[in-house]
């Protein structure tokens, strides 16, 4: 199955984005727990990707709404999961 031009996703996994100074656990917090700072950060699972612009649309959208309350979950968002789970793995309900 083609998966429609909507739902690829494009990234730059050659960005090197510099995580120092952004609070990140793998970086800043690594001389509080090993002493040290110039260690590969191996220790633990996090990645240095940019989070996907639609997702940084939506949240900006959404911030600048300013209310916070319970939302009810549109019929969007479970055929969105659907489509991803049928897309990722058509062998699957």
């Amino acid at each position: 199955m083609l998966i429609p031009n909507i739902y690829r996703m494009i990234y730059n996994f050659d960005e090197q984005i510099d995580r120092r100074g952004t609070d990140a656990e793998k970086i800043d917090g690594m001389r509080a727990i090993w002493g040290r700072s110039d260690l590969i950060p191996m220790w633990v699972a996090d990645m240095d990707f940019r989070t996907a612009q639609p997702v940084v649309n939506a949240l900006q959208r959404r911030i600048t709404h300013g209310i916070f309350g319970y939302t009810r979950v549109p019929d969007e968002y479970y055929d969105a999961v659907d489509c991803f789970r049928y897309c990722t793995n058509p062998y699957i309900n």
